[in-house]
C-alpha cells in the first residue's frame, strides 16, 4: 500500500455526484427515499448526506483552550449522605456540582431540601472557586440566589472567578407545576429590579434560563422545544426593556437548558439550531454578538423503569451531540443504579459559557444492588383557582404519538 494520501479534488456537485450512483449501486433498486432519507416527528427531512455550507463559520465554544467540566447531579434528600457524596465526587475528578432541590420540576420526586443551611452544610468543604455551581430551576431559584450569593461573600470568594447558573425560569416553573409564587404582571414588574444588583456586581453566569427540558418530557418535538426556549428567552429581554434597562447588560446573563437523547444527529441539529436562532435574535436585538449559554442533559423520557443498562447505553451515546457541538456546563440524568465515581461511561451534561468549555456527568457504575429506585414519572399538580389546567408540560399540552411518549416509557 503506498504512504500517500489521495486526496479528492472533485467539485461538491461532483462529489455528491458520484456518492449518490455508487448509493444507488448499493441499494440494489430499493427506494433512495424509503432506505436512506427519514424525518423528525416535526415533518422535518433528514439527507443522508450533506454538503458543507458556503460561507458559514464554525460555531465553536467561547473559549475552545478551556477544559470540559465535569459535573455531578446532587439531588439526595439526606443532606449528609449528598455531602458525603459530594467530597467523593470532588475527590475522584468532578469539577461541577448540579444542585437539584426538592419541588424542581426537574427532580423527579427527590431533591436536596429547599433551605440556606442546606446550602451551607453542602457546600462547606467545597472549592467555589475551582468548582462550576449549578442550582436547577426551581419555585424558589430567586432567594436561593440570595442565599447562595450570602455564602459566597461570607467566605469572601473573588466574583470574577466564579462559575455559576442560577437556572431563573418562572415560565419552566409554571410548566411544570401549573402554579407561580406570585401574578405573572407582578413578576414582570419586579424581577428586573430585583435581578438588577446582580448585574451590578458583576458575577459571571446565567440567571435566567430558557428551560425546555420540562416540554421535551411531556412529549414536545424539537421544533416545539426550540419554539418555547425562545420565546422564553425573547419575553425576558422585552420585560427588560419595558423596565427600561439596557440589554447589554442582561442578554449575557440569559442562558437555554435543552434535552438530548439517543438520537445523537438531531440532537446535535436541535443545539446548532439553538445557537443561530439566539444569534438572530441578538441581531434583531442590535446586541453585539455572543455565543449562547447552552445546558444540554440527557433525556428523562428516553429512560426505561425496567432496564438500567439500557438506560446505561442511551445515556451514552447521548454524550455525543453535545460534545461534538462543544456547548458548557450540566447535569446528566443518572439510571436507576448506585453511583460511581466519574468516569466513562459517561451521561453528558454540555453547556457554552463565558468561562467554561463543556461538562460531563458521568453514569454511575453498575452493581447488583440498587440503591435508588427508578423514579416514577411525575404526578400531575391539582388545579389551582388562578392557575389554568392542564399546565403546558401535561400530556394534553402535546400530542402522543407511537415515537413521542411523555413520562417513562419502555423500549
Amino acid at each position: 500500500m503506498s504512504g500517500t494520501v489521495e486526496t479528492d479534488r472533485t467539485t461538491g456537485t461532483e462529489g455528491r455526484a458520484r456518492w449518490l450512483a455508487l448509493a444507488e449501486k448499493a441499494l440494489a433498486g430499493a427506494a433512495f427515499e424509503e432506505r436512506l432519507v427519514s424525518h423528525t416527528d416535526d415533518g422535518i427531512r433528514i439527507e443522508p448526506l450533506y454538503q458543507r455550507a458556503p460561507g458559514r463559520e464554525h460555531s465553536l465554544r467561547v473559549d475552545p483552550r478551556q477544559p470540559w467540566i465535569v459535573t455531578q447531579r446532587v439531588d439526595d434528600p439526606d443532606v449528609e449522605r449528598a455531602g458525603a457524596q459530594v467530597a467523593e465526587d470532588l475527590a475522584q475528578g468532578a469539577t461541577g456540582l448540579s444542585l437539584v432541590f426538592e419541588g424542581a420540576p426537574n427532580a423527579f420526586c427527590y431533591g436536596l431540601p429547599a433551605d440556606a443551611a442546606t446550602l451551607e452544610r453542602l457546600l462547606k468543604q467545597v472549592p467555589l472557586n475551582q468548582t462550576h455551581l449549578r442550582i436547577d430551576a426551581h419555585p424558589w431559584s430567586r432567594p436561593m440566589a440570595d442565599w447562595l450569593v450570602g455564602l459566597l461573600g461570607s467566605r469572601r470568594v473573588d466574583p470574577a472567578r466564579l462559575s455559576l447558573s442560577f437556572g431563573i425560569d418562572p415560565a419552566a416553573i409554571f410548566a411544570g407545576t401549573g402554579r407561580l409564587r406570585m401574578s405573572i404582571e407582578a413578576l414582570q414588574a419586579s424581577m428586573p429590579q430585583s435581578l438588577a444588583h446582580f448585574f451590578a456586581m458583576g458575577i459571571p453566569g446565567t440567571l435566567l434560563e430558557a428551560d425546555g427540558r420540562v416540554y421535551h418530557n411531556a412529549g414536545a418535538t424539537e421544533a416545539q422545544e426550540l419554539g418555547i426556549m425562545l420565546a422564553s428567552a425573547v419575553a425576558y429581554l422585552r420585560m427588560f426593556e419595558e423596565a427600561r434597562q439596557a440589554l447589554v447588560y442582561a442578554a449575557p446573563h440569559i442562558g437555554f437548558a435543552l434535552a438530548v437523547d439517543q438520537d445523537q444527529f438531531v440532537s446535535m441539529a436541535k443545539i446548532r439550531a439553538l445557537r443561530r436562532l439566539w444569534a438572530r435574535v441578538s441581531e434583531a436585538c442590535a446586541l453585539p454578538p455572543a455565543p449562547a449559554y447552552v445546558h444540554a442533559e440527557t433525556s428523562y423520557r428516553m429512560m426505561t423503569a425496567k432496564d438500567p443498562e439500557t438506560n446505561i447505553l442511551r445515556t451514552t451515546i447521548a454524550c455525543f451531540p453535545p460534545a461534538a457541538v462543544a456547548p458548557g456546563p450540566p447535569a446528566g440524568l443518572p439510571p436507576p443504579l448506585a453511583r460511581g465515581p466519574p468516569r466513562p461511561p459517561a451521561s453528558l451534561s454540555c453547556s457554552s459559557s463565558s468561562t467554561r468549555g463543556c461538562c460531563i456527568t458521568p453514569s454511575p457504575a453498575p452493581t447488583t444492588s440498587c440503591q435508588r429506585p427508578a423514579p416514577p414519572a411525575p404526578r400531575p399538580t391539582p388545579p389551582s383557582p388562578a392557575s389554568p389546567w392542564p399546565p403546558p408540560s401535561s400530556p394534553a399540552a402535546f400530542p402522543r404519538n407511537g415515537k413521542r411518549g411523555w413520562g417513562l416509557r419502555r423500549g
